[in-house]
């Protein structure tokens, strides 16, 4: 149950609580906040999809900092402070959007768990 019971929790507490922030709270940068804790639930829900029951783990550190580091300008792209119109245009072509992204969350989670 742990190991399937984890990702689901993730998930259901986490849309709960930006639910509830998105109905109560009223500031002026809520968009980005929730986008961020929105790559966060899902950055935590690929990491407890690929969380071993034994805890056995490699020294793997640089493949955690490109995953981390990757996540990070993906959320930073996302929130539109990097701006690349290639990529836009690319994605827009083959039909990406917003799913894909938290795809990528959800992929950059499960990576870092290695």
């Amino acid at each position: 149950m742990k190991k399937y019971g984890n990702p689901l929790i993730i998930l259901i507490a986490g849309n709960f609580l930006l639910g509830i922030i998105k109905a109560y709270v009223r500031i002026p940068m809520i968009d980005e906040i929730t986008a961020v804790l929105t790559s966060l639930m899902l950055f935590g829900f690929g990491y407890f999809l690929n969380t071993p029951s034994r805890i056995i783990r490699k020294t793997t550190w640089i493949r955690k900092l490109i995953s981390l580091a990757l996540f990070i300008v993906l959320v930073v792209y996302s929130l539109g402070y990097i701006d690349i119109p290639v990529s836009t245009d690319i994605l827009n072509i083959i039909g990406f959007g917003r799913v894909f992204i938290y795809m990528l969350y959800i992929y950059f989670g499960f990576a870092f768990a290695n």
